[in-house]
């Protein structure tokens, strides 16, 4: 490889740190294939503190201030191409081979390598192979090996971390060129796994001791091993699957290590993980059943979802299984992932599992529910005609007939042998199952009248707590804080974000019915809003009665149901209040769905609510706790600290720490597959 593939190679390092350039210097490999790496003494945050409002601290500021230092020279200079380094990076043995073997396979459109770093937004998408050494990525971080080629590029980075205005809560350069990645559409590669990690010791960004680091590549997240016998239920919404992954789970088939709550339609769970349940509904959106994503990226999240779960069972279990309704659409790319699985498909009348979806508290259309059911039949079958995998059928009335006989022809078919305890507890669950199947007593409907009368009267007399804000205010991180400090936040979450944003999906149903996103005009009469927002409230504080908790709620757009919210809840209505600046939250809107809809439609939109929002917080009667986005940015444990003080719930300091834990920016509310 010739030394000039980058025309100049710089390394970042603190004066104050002649050590760490040193150990740089000996780890340097000696057929270095680059140019010689010029020192660059760093930006010093203490000594050259960040402006008021940068919230990332002294040492994330020198950090990116030294990072655009050198691009902004660069550019002065008309540099075509740069390879930036930082002291702490660690060459793997052979760096030059591996590095001609990457550049090499590179495609010729490169602008923009990463030859170490960290995959970050793993649940929304991973790296995309482009060759044997070469992949896409989606999202990189960290800055100790990457380069840049043509001014193009060069210009797009240096303007993109300009742009404070629209800069994400993680003032962290590293996060920030995250952001420009999942925007580029080519010229972004990184090698198959990574050639440079980092060194422990002492972080001059965060001032934390760290080990030495090295991440998973791009191969490793895309290709682990699927080596357990993977077993698949598939079957459309309330067509038994829950039965059927709840005996197999109680058998000794893990099914998950952490399953979606319960609710009032599945009293004894629906045996579905919270990890794969995130990725169905990220790739197909409910209720309408979107696509959301292709089918390459698709199988690839499977294929990781699987090999974690092989990666946790391995040495305890022969299976691993997994269950929700949209596998009913993936059959293509979980025969491929899960390394040719086993399917088991639950047969019900599609018109009797369209029954019971309406009876449910989901609140999707009737329009959808008509649609979808039957969609979703039609692609399992048809995948089943086309690819003849391994597959059993079960019968719905079977299976509440005598789901200990079925369990029994589950287990053959899979030829597995559970123990006598094992097959006791699946039985039970069946035949509890079986019995909360049974029509229960319709209850009384709201009438029209009651939500007429005095707050006193209201429906709900258990605290209900609203968290309001706007669209990208930090209300989805707020909820998230509400759910993991005890508070029933819905069933299902079905928002932007990757862990749904805490936006159950009954209510998101409603409020989108009331008001589309992004228009400000209602589609709902405010009576029939009123009521079909009671019996949601109602369910849900039903529920978090039985799980001794109280229920909460969030979507934006409940901004503009205050009065709804009040004649319903009225002296039991407690309203968190997310509180941000008007400009941060159209601008972080605008740069998140304004390929989708036009500026001014975002701009107006979050205006109005922030109209509506004003009004309502005007209401002297009202109990308001507000939580400041930037502060709780800042110190979360103290912000949380003073919303649990406002709830009306017992809250422990374990809690408080847990959902601080949430808030810190290095997680980016992504909850992890399970």
């Amino acid at each position: 490889m010739q030394s000039n593939l980058f025309e100049l190679v710089y390394c970042l390092t603190l004066a104050s740190r002649p050590d760490r350039w040193q150990a740089f210097r000996s780890r340097l490999p000696r057929d270095w294939p680059f140019a010689e790496p010029i020192r660059v003494r760093a930006v010093d945050g203490r000594l050259a503190p960040p402006p008021a409002w940068w919230r990332s601290g002294p040492g994330a500021w020198g950090c990116y201030r030294s990072h655009l230092s050198i691009l902004e020279d660069c550019l002065n200079k008309r540099i075509e191409s740069v390879l930036l380094l930082e002291d702490d990076a660690i060459f793997v043995p052979d760096f030059r081979e591996k590095v001609e073997e990457f550049f090499s396979h590179l495609p010729d459109d490169w602008s923009f390598v990463y030859l170490g770093g960290e995959h970050l937004k793993q649940n929304v998408r991973l790296p995309r192979r482009i060759n044997d050494w070469v992949y896409r990525p989606f999202n990189v971080n960290r800055t100790h090996c990457f380069g840049l080629r043509g001014r193009p590029t060069m210009e797009l980075a240096y303007r993109h971390l300009n742009a404070f205005t629209s800069w994400t809560a993680e003032h962290h350069i590293d996060h920030q060129l995250g952001e420009l990645h999942a925007a580029m559409e080519r010229g972004l590669y990184v090698p198959r796994y990574w050639l440079v990690n980092q060194a422990g010791g002492h972080s001059d960004v965060n001032g934390k001791e760290w080990p030495s680091l090295e991440f998973s590549g791009a191969e490793a997240l895309t290709r682990p091993p699927v080596d357990l016998a993977m077993v698949a239920v598939v079957g459309p919404y309330c067509s038994g699957t829950s039965c059927v992954a709840g005996m197999l789970h109680h058998a000794g088939i893990s099914m998950g290590s952490a399953f979606a709550p319960n609710t009032a339609g599945d009293p004894f769970g629906c045996h579905e993980a919270e990890g794969l349940g995130l990725l169905c509904r990220a790739m197909y959106r409910e209720p309408w059943l979107a696509e959301d994503s292709c089918r390459e990226d698709r199988t690839a999240l499977l294929r990781k979802w699987a090999g974690e779960r092989c990666n946790q069972l391995r040495g305890h279990s022969r299976f691993a299984g997994g269950n929700h309704p949209i596998n009913c659409l993936l059959g293509p790319e979980l025969l491929e992932a899960w390394n040719r699985p086993f399917f088991l498909v639950v047969d019900r009348a599609v018109e009797d599992s369209i029954e019971s979806v309406m009876r449910a508290d989901w609140n999707w259309p009737r329009e959808a529910v008509h649609s979808i059911l039957p969609h979703m039949v039609e692609k399992r079958d048809a995948f089943l005609r086309e690819f003849s995998p391994p597959h059993m059928r079960i019968s719905y009335e079977s299976l509440v007939a005598r789901p200990d006989l079925e369990l029994d022809r589950i287990c053959r078919a899979l030829h597995y042998s559970p123990s006598d305890h094992q097959r006791r507890k699946a039985t039970d669950f069946a035949s509890k199952w079986v019995m909360a199947q049974r029509p229960q007593p319709t209850p009384i409907p709201i009438h029209s009248e009651r939500l007429t009368t005095q707050s006193s009267n209201s429906s709900a007399t258990a605290p209900f707590i609203a968290c309001l804000g706007l669209h990208r205010s930090g209300s989805s991180c707020v909820a998230g804080i509400l759910h993991r400090l005890g508070l029933h936040m819905g069933n299902r979450f079905v928002g932007c974000e990757a862990d749904g944003g805490y936006e159950a999906e009954g209510l998101a149903s409603i409020c989108e019915r009331y008001m589309p996103f992004p228009e400000i005009h209602k589609c709902m009469d405010e009576l029939a809003t009123t009521t079909l927002l009671a019996e949601w409230i109602r369910a849900k504080s039903s529920e978090a009665a039985s799980r001794t908790t109280i229920a909460g709620g969030k979507y934006p757009h409940l901004l503009a149901m205050g009065e709804m919210l009040l004649r319903v809840c009225g002296p039991s209505l407690y309203i968190v209040h997310c509180e941000r600046p008007l400009s941060e939250s159209v601008a972080s809107l605008i740069r998140r769905d304004g390929r989708s809809h036009t500026n001014a439609q975002l701009e107006a939109v979050q205006r109005y609510l922030w109209d509506e929002k004003l009004r309502l917080l005007s209401r002297p009667e009202l109990k308001i706790h507000s939580v400041n986005y930037h502060a709780l940015l800042t110190d979360p444990v103290e912000e949380i600290r003073k919303l649990a003080h406002f709830l009306p719930l017992t809250i422990s300091e374990t809690q408080i720490t847990i959902a601080a834990q949430y808030v810190r920016p290095t997680l980016r509310h992504i909850a992890l597959a399970s």
